[in-house]
């Protein structure tokens, strides 16, 4: 599936930061419309924290967080998730309000991908009062995934908070 099956444009306006390796969602994001800024999942708080504030000075809002957990070190997968997510809402979605939507792409190791998985659903609920909706997709392919990034982004995806969507491997 591509971007042709949403309208164009239906991202305008919107940013979008893509926290890890994701190209295809990158481009699919990209082709609606929304101002992607792409980073590398780090497990470095302060790191994390600077960038937030580098996008923020530079785009003054972040609308969509999509994190791309790597499956290689199920450490950093938890940590820099977490830390992108938490920076990402604290610093961009809660204050004044604005809310937002954070998508995570789980991995295929299952310890990694229950707990991320169960990190979206437990925030969705804590987080709902601020208007930050967080879901997750378990994925198969990276056309699928990107697909589904696309969806949850879009206004179609602001009936979505806590699911896990997607095929598991």
């Amino acid at each position: 599936m591509s971007s042709r099956v949403f309208a164009p444009g239906l991202l305008d306006g919107r940013v979008a930061v893509l926290s890890g390796s994701g190209p295809a969602i990158e481009r699919e994001l990209a082709e609606l419309g929304a101002r992607v800024v792409a980073c590398d999942a780090s497990e470095d708080e302060h790191e994390v924290d600077s960038f937030v504030d580098d996008v923020l000075e530079q785009h003054r809002r972040i609308d969509v967080l999509v994190n791309c957990s790597p499956g290689e070190d199920p450490r950093l997968g938890m940590e820099g998730t977490w830390l992108m997510t938490h920076a990402v809402a604290t610093r961009a979605m809660i204050p004044d309000s604005r809310g937002g939507k954070v998508v995570t792409v789980t991995p295929e190791a299952p310890a990694v991908r229950a707990g991320l998985e169960n990190l979206a659903r437990v925030l969705s609920i804590e987080w709902a009062r601020f208007g930050v909706k967080l879901n997750a997709i378990s994925a198969g392919g990276q056309e699928e995934t990107a697909w589904l990034a696309a969806f949850l982004a879009s206004p179609a995806g602001d009936y979505f908070s806590g699911a896990v969507l997607g095929a598991r491997p």
